[in-house]
């Protein structure tokens, strides 16, 4: 019976309190809804930061065999990449016995068909890779035989996205598709998309050694030529499986021993080959060429730190404002300690306050996280979905912090309360008040610093913004419209020369020039900004042991004036000079710092030998943006070779001029 006394009579007063708490926060309406709106704020913010933030750190985690999964990192000559060169991956397994699986994959677009269907779709992310990649990554097959997986050639798997696109709810087993218009491609797979939560993804996977019958006879033999003995070339993404126990130091350390046994000595020029962890990958790598954008740890702590300092100002206010409005209250709390209610009593009355607060916020706060998740999507070029990021750590998270806020805004204001003694108290006079009245002042000075710190930090990543916007790039961007010739591919670079299509392609600009709005066009390997592919030079005074590589693009002969890139001295490539396809080069500004060449008028002449094409400089431009403006300004060499021009440059006055034809 005592037990059962003293069980309801608990139950009755934690009752009291929760019903005596609910008609203070309705008497005190404005106080309330203040509060509210500051603690909402505080959680909804947080609410988005824990979820950027574990998304971001959650990479590559769905992988099963993660732990173990590394891909192979090259350094060449200060560059760092992280694709590396194709003979790698097939004989890693053979010198090194800590190896369990190696493959690689190798991305590009490809023109996809129907056969029967006139219409064609240039899709991004065909992944070709070795079947060993489907025993190292987690592949969840929907159809298909996954013992199968990239075994026979002319095979494809699809995605459930490319499933449903090209056969709609059929079953695509034992379907084709062709590839690059002719060539037939059997379906015999079809797996779960990758999570956005993955460093690498894809839409159709297919055997690795298929993506040479994609090009043409003359092209495919010098690809295959080059590929199986090229230990320079970055090229592929080479994954490797380490069995359970291994680590990758002793991998790292005898690398160079695996160069020395299958690498020719003649090619050997300073690469560094080291394991990576995959899981390091989004958060750490730096690396150049990665398939998918990165992030930092840096970025985390800041995003971090954000959330933290917002729900500290939440946290804050709450607390001055409760103290304020408890001072309101002294009459209150003296009847109710000479009616008995002891210490704790009172302690526990102003934290059922605090955790209905904290508790109404968090409800309010989920629904404007609801709204604003969009937002978020938006502004990190994520596609988070409401339902996939309620789960059970968010939720736990969430009654963690809903605690943390209870007894942190809470706690000073019961702790400032219980302490009022009963006759004072009676009298409207807080024992202590002018003490108390300071440390709201601290609190309140602590505040501001806070968010003057957060503004201050809004304002100069504003500014940032703005110089990358208004940076000068050393080119014409605006009213430039760039169209891609061929699938965005690499192997490009070993590309034949095709008089017909050149011939063709020559026709199709005289067409185009013809449009009013028109005023020229060019041809190039790729559009300023958007990169270049680095190649190994030998300029005038040094040697084929310095093993200098500088970046490398095909232009024609206007290209110059369309992209109003300035010439500092010498000569563009003209038609008038037959011998600027095989003999000529166009070097920047930064070429001649690099080559440690005395000035730039005494540059027009010196020789550039470039992967055994000798030739010599020609002109001299000036510098200009031709890689991503985060990576330094480095030497350029521009060269006359319309077998790699893979981009057509249309300078436009007017928009509204495009045709069929």
């Amino acid at each position: 019976m005592y037990v059962v006394t003293i069980s309801f009579s608990s139950t009755f007063m934690l009752k009291n309190f929760f019903k005596t708490a609910a008609r203070t926060i309705v008497k005190y309406k404005t106080y309330s809804i203040i509060n509210f709106v500051g603690l909402t704020c505080g959680l909804t913010v947080a609410l988005l930061i824990i979820t950027y933030v574990r998304n971001e750190l959650n990479y590559d985690r769905f992988q099963a065999k993660a732990e173990r999964l590394y891909r192979l990192r090259y350094d060449i000559n200060g560059f760092q990449i992280a694709s590396s060169p194709p003979p790698i991956a097939p004989l890693l397994r053979e010198f090194f016995p800590e190896v369990e699986e190696a493959g690689r994959m190798f991305m590009r677009n490809v023109s996809i068909t129907k056969p029967g269907s006139t219409e064609a779709f240039e899709e991004g992310g065909i992944v070709f890779a070795d079947s060993s990649i489907t025993k190292m990554m987690t592949f969840e097959f929907i159809k298909g035989n996954p013992q199968q997986a990239l075994v026979d050639k002319y095979t494809i798997i699809l995605n459930e996205e490319m499933a449903k696109k090209y056969f709609g709810d059929n079953n695509p087993i034992g379907e084709t598709l062709l590839l690059s218009g002719d060539h037939s491609f059997k379906v015999t797979g079809v797996v779960k998309n990758f999570p956005e939560t993955s460093h690498i993804r894809f839409n159709m996977l297919v055997p690795y050694d298929d993506m040479f019958e994609l090009e043409d006879e003359k092209t495919e033999q010098v690809l295959r030529a080059n590929l199986e003995r090229n230990f320079v070339i970055s090229h592929s993404y080479t994954y490797v499986l380490l069995k359970s126990g291994a680590t990758p130091d002793n991998m790292n350390e005898k690398m160079g021993d695996f160069l020395k046994k299958y690498a020719d000595p003649s090619r050997l020029i300073g690469q560094v080959f080291t394991l990576m962890p995959v899981l390091d990958i989004h958060m750490k790598s730096t690396l150049g060429a990665e398939p998918t954008s990165t992030n930092s740890m840096t970025t985390i702590y800041i995003f971090a730190g954000v959330g933290l300092l917002t729900l500290l100002i939440a946290c804050i206010n709450y607390i001055n404002l409760s103290t304020a409005q408890s001072i309101t209250r002294i009459k209150e709390i003296g009847i109710r300690k000479v009616m008995g209610s002891m210490k704790s009593q009172l302690i526990v009355q102003f934290l059922t306050e605090s955790l209905l607060f904290t508790m109404a916020s968090m409800a309010i706060a989920y629904v404007c996280f609801y709204l604003t998740l969009p937002l978020l999507n938006l502004l990190t070029n994520k596609h988070l979905l409401f339902a996939q990021v309620i789960d059970t750590p968010l939720i736990l998270l969430s009654i963690i912090l809903l605690l943390g806020m209870t007894l942190m805004a809470g706690g000073y204001p019961a702790y400032f309360v219980s302490r009022f003694e009963s006759i004072s108290a009676i009298k409207g006079q807080g024992a202590g008040m002018q003490n108390r009245q300071l440390l709201r002042k601290a609190l309140v000075v602590f505040q501001l610093t806070i968010a003057c710190l957060l503004l201050s930090g809004s304002l100069i990543i504003f500014k940032q913004l703005t110089f990358l916007q208004d940076l000068p790039l050393g080119f014409q961007k605006d009213h430039i419209i760039t169209v891609p010739l061929y699938s965005q591919n690499f192997n490009g670079f070993f590309r034949q020369g095709d008089t017909t299509f050149q011939s063709r392609l020559q026709s199709f600009r005289n067409i185009v020039e013809k449009e009013s709005g028109v005023q020229s066009t060019t041809l190039s390997s790729g559009s300023p900004g958007s990169g270049s592919v680095y190649r190994g030079i030998i300029p005038d005074g040094f040697t084929r042991e310095d093993n200098l590589l500088a970046a490398n693009m095909s232009v024609d002969y206007d290209f110059l004036k369309v992209y109003d890139i300035p010439l500092a001295y010498g000569r563009t490539f003209s038609q008038e000079f037959p011998s600027d396809l095989t003999t000529s080069f166009i070097i920047n500004e930064t070429a001649i710092k690099e080559f440690n060449w005395e000035s730039e008028e005494t540059v027009l002449g010196k020789e550039i030998v470039r992967e055994g094409k000798k030739g010599t400089v020609i002109g001299v431009i000036r510098d200009f943006n031709f890689d991503g403006i985060s990576r330094p300004l480095s030497a350029l060499i521009l060269e006359y070779f319309p077998p790699q021009f893979s981009t057509l440059s249309l300078f436009v006055l007017t928009m509204p001029m495009c045709k069929a034809h």
